[in-house]
């Protein structure tokens, strides 16, 4: 049997978490092993079977098959080999997860003379067996022992090279152990050590990509150390996770109900500040303002918004230090607040103050985020502004963190809906325009600290310098990462814990958070920070371009809208998806830097009242109607010579490019233009001379990084014409240039 393809074949049922559908594989395998007498496939086959059978908390069906490969290979009188020593192991730790403890004892005290007769000292086996004989010693409640297990097995690991995994689960295992010791002892700081053990686990886990049983059993156990050091908030935080990935892998195990007790229990010791706020309008103030203010009651917006850490979901037992606690907001309008205003106020301020044992705890600082308000008011307290942002300049004078506050939070009442309108105007997020310039000065701060001026510092040994440029780097990164995902970013201390929350942002924010957790000036964090900085550059950009591309596209057919021809409206002027499709394979092939710098440059020219599409043509027009052009040049801007020959030489290049393209892909490139310039004709312009009517439109920013750009591809010895004509097929549906050249007539 072909052991290699069953073992792909699992994998496959084991990524799709259809572990009943693996199971009845297995049993059919099984079947053919023993028909062929297979002995070797069918010990395998049964190994793999009682791991299955033990991770879906099948207990008995793990020690039936068990004892038949025990039996097996004793009557195959394998009792003396390596592999009977890895199936032993096997069996214990199905033993153990079924609390067969004495017997899981017995089986992996077995393993050792085997091992020291077949193994080299310190090969990597002995760190498994060592791990997995600290978990029965857990289990048994010797968590003495379990500790000197996991440090025999990381003294092994941390020789071994290319152990990363292996040594993540060490480090879990201790931490879930350490926590274990803290509890008994009353000791937070060997809690504080568990939770550095489990982080460690967590990060080596996130960075090889590993979603398994083993990183849920880290994340569990760095939310019992939070739990142990009151940390609620981030406890619960991390069961959850851990509760997510064990269903989405093996479903609901005894794992999984085990994390889920410890999850209630953390909800109950802390209520969010949310929860608390709305329960106590509905239990207190709702009944109040009903029978008090039965006329007025359905004009008002009742709830909780705005500063604070309850507002944002992020709140934990040390959030209750501070501003917070039982309370709410009324917001009304200024006609309502100038009749019962004050009257309002008092009803509020009379209410108890104390409630599910929480009191209001507020300081100068936070006064105002409770009580009777109107809604300009809110605003105004807010963002400094008694409205939504108008205009470009009111959007960047406010800052974005404020923005964040005045959005975050729940309306529990708002029957008219006046106030709730208000607040999703803003959370439509900035206008397209205001995005991009944020979105610039992020990136570009982001590259001057980190990329740029990191390793810098770091040459000068300025560590106090390099250090705090890559904690600001990592700030511009995640206002990054927020205004790609058009969420407003929150205050500083927020700021990593809410990456959190981006849907498509995990390698990003997990990145960001392993830079910041490993400031250091040891040499071998600086190697690794700078690769992991380029790697981040990357990423942003890839993650800036598509919403960049679909912008500027959108803003250049606007733009093409307007041109007027001398014989009238073009036909390609109302064909979009060409005109999409086209675009968009140019642009595609870009740098974020070229985008944005781009975008900026094209809505800085519309809103003076240029039209950089209409200036384009008109300079096509200098090859195909010199007439016409002629008449026009003088309204054009003046390209110094300079700039000129700087265009020619990208020029050269490009047609270059589209030469050898058009020589190995005739059919592909007959659908485009013709090359040069020399075959331009009043109804035909070619590719050449498109080029230099679209350079001769670019700023001279822009122009250098457009040139940058294509000497970069020349070096790496790619082909821009290629690039851009492989997206252009592939938005027409075809696989590959190959398949549209063998299709196309």
């Amino acid at each position: 049997m072909d052991m290699k393809q069953i073992y792909a074949k699992l994998q496959e049922y084991f990524a799709k978490g259809q572990t009943g559908e693996a199971e009845d594989f297995l049993i059919e395998m099984l079947k053919e092993a023993q028909q062929l007498s297979d002995y070797n496939s069918l010990i395998m086959l049964l190994n793999e079977m009682i791991g299955l059978c033990r991770e879906s908390g099948q207990k008995e069906k793990s020690l039936g098959y068990s004892g038949q490969v025990l039996q097996l290979m004793q009557q195959l009188g394998m009792q003396d080999s390596e592999a009977y020593a890895t199936t032993l192991l096997n069996v214990a730790t199905a033993c153990r997860a079924a609390g067969k403890h004495v017997e899981a004892y017995q089986f992996y005290m077995e393993v050792f003379p085997l091992y020291e007769k077949w193994l080299e000292p310190g090969d990597y086996h002995y760190a498994s067996l060592y791990n997995n004989m600290s978990l029965l010693f857990q289990e048994t409640e010797e968590y003495e022992r379990a500790v000197e297990c996991q440090g025999k097995a990381l003294s092994v690991l941390s020789a071994l090279p290319g152990k990363e995994f292996e040594t993540a689960v060490s480090h879990a295992n201790m931490a879930s152990t350490l926590c274990k010791i803290s509890e008994l002892e009353g000791a937070p700081e060997i809690a504080a050590q568990a939770a550095d053990e489990a982080e460690c686990a967590i990060e080596t886990f996130e960075k090889l990509g590993v979603e398994d049983v083993h990183l849920a059993a880290a994340l569990a156990a760095y939310a019992d150390a939070m739990t142990i050091l009151s940390e609620f908030g981030q406890a619960q935080s991390y069961y959850e996770a851990a509760m997510g990935l064990i269903e989405s892998l093996v479903g609901k195990t005894e794992a999984y109900t085990r994390v889920a007790e410890k999850l209630a229990y953390v909800k109950q010791t802390h209520i969010p500040g949310l929860a608390l706020c709305r329960n106590y309008y509905e239990e207190i103030g709702k009944p109040m303002l009903m029978q008090k203010f039965p006329d007025y009651y359905e004009r008002m917006a009742i709830g909780l918004c705005g500063e604070g850490s309850e507002c944002l979901g992020f709140d934990d037992a040390q959030s209750s230090d501070h501003d917070f606690g039982p309370g709410f907001a009324i917001w009304i309008s200024e006609e309502d607040e100038a009749v019962i205003g004050e009257e309002l106020q008092r009803a509020y301020d009379a209410l108890p103050k104390e409630y599910k044992g929480y009191q209001r705890k507020e300081t100068a600082q936070g006064s105002g985020r409770t009580g009777v308000c109107t809604y300009g008011c809110y605003l105004e307290r807010i963002l400094g502004l008694s409205h939504v942002p108008e205009t470009e300049a009111e959007w960047l004078y406010v800052d974005e963190y404020a923005l964040r506050a005045a959005v975050s939070g729940e309306v529990f009442h708002d029957p008219k809906g006046e106030f709730s309108t208000v607040l999703e105007k803003l959370r439509s997020h900035y206008p397209d325009g205001v995005r991009t310039k944020r979105l610039w000065q992020e990136y570009t701060l982001f590259e001057q600290c980190g990329p740029y001026n990191y390793p810098r510092m770091m040459r000068r040994r300025d560590m106090a310098a390099a250090n705090l440029l890559l904690a600001e780097a990592m700030q511009h990164a995640a206002k990054c990462l927020y205004l790609t995902e058009k969420v407003y970013a929150p205050h500083t201390k927020w700021l990593v814990r809410g990456l959190s929350e981006l849907k498509g942002c995990k390698r990003e924010a997990a990145l960001i958070r392993s830079i910041l957790e490993n400031l250091s000036t040891a040499q071998e964090t600086v190697d690794d920070n700078m690769e992991r900085l380029a790697e981040l550059s990357v990423m942003l950009g890839e993650k800036m371009k598509p919403q960049l591309v679909d912008e500027i596209v959108k803003m250049e057919w606007e733009a093409f809208d307007q041109v007027k021809n001398e014989g009238g409206r073009a036909g390609c002027q109302d064909d979009w998806t060409t005109f999409e499709i086209m675009r968009k394979s140019q642009y595609l092939t870009w740098n974020a830097e070229m985008l944005l710098q781009y975008r900026e440059d094209f809505g800085a020219a519309v809103a003076k009242g240029w039209n950089p599409i209409t200036e384009k043509y008109a300079r096509m027009m200098e090859s195909t109607a010199p007439e016409k052009f002629g008449e026009l040049c003088a309204s054009l801007p003046v390209i110094s010579e300079e700039k000129k020959e700087i265009m020619e030489g990208i020029i050269a290049i490009q047609v270059t490019w589209m030469e050898a393209f058009a020589q190995k892909y005739p059919k592909v490139a007959g659908n485009a233009r013709s090359i040069h310039t020399s075959e331009d004709t009043a109804y035909n312009t070619s590719y050449e001379t498109y080029l230099r009517g679209e350079m001769g439109t670019y700023s001279d920013k822009m122009l250098l990084l457009y040139g940058a750009f294509i000497a970069g591809l020349a070096k790496e010895d790619k082909n821009l014409a290629y690039l851009t004509m492989e997206n252009t097929v592939h938005m027409y549906g075809y696989a590959d240039i190959e398949t549209a050249e063998e299709k196309m007539w």
